[in-house]
């Protein structure tokens, strides 16, 4: 008995060019380890497919931030079934050390009939930077606005001992 494939063939080269055009770093996380992972994810982390693949679970934790390694708890609760959230973010250090934010959406899922999960990965570092750029300069203009406060009252104190010291210096002359 010969099937066409043709049709299941065209689905599977659709679904590989998605994963692997996708600006997402996609990985799937089973046993503590990365069992897959996209091109994007090589991108965001600076390591190939085959040396995030190969990193053990101790190596793994090394590649978040340590602030932000309280996220790593969430694989585990996932795969236990407790309520998690499903997207959060965090920062990633890549291979040459670089901070890099991500905003990360992952979930349950099973992967080759063993629970696993599913991440997702999106590259928010500039997103990250243009905030804090933007926390700086609101807090210089608020303090722009404060000297100018000082300044103008300062002026109206000085006015009022400068004036009669003026009227007085005219008055001996």
């Amino acid at each position: 008995v010969l099937q066409d494939i043709t049709e299941q063939k065209r689905a599977e080269d659709a679904y590989r060019t998605l994963v692997e055009q996708s600006p997402a770093g996609i990985s799937i996380w089973q046993n503590s380890r990365i069992v897959f992972t996209n091109q994007a994810a090589e991108q965001l982390t600076g390591y190939s497919r085959d040396e995030l693949i190969a990193l053990s679970a101790g190596e793994l934790v090394e590649i978040v931030h340590p602030e932000d390694r309280w996220a790593l708890g969430h694989f585990e609760n996932r795969l236990r079934g407790e309520p998690i959230p499903t997207s959060y973010e965090l920062r990633l250090i890549h291979k040459t050390g670089a901070v890099r934010w991500v905003s990360r959406n992952a979930r349950g899922i099973q992967f080759q009939g063993n629970p696993a999960v599913q991440v997702m990965d999106m590259d928010i570092t500039t997103h990250k930077q243009m905030e804090q750029e933007l926390i700086r300069l609101e807090r210089l203009r608020v303090a722009g606005e404060l000297s100018a406060g000082v300044s103008h009252n300062l002026n109206n104190i000085l006015t009022g001992v400068l004036l009669p010291a003026q009227m007085l210096q005219v008055s001996l002359q």
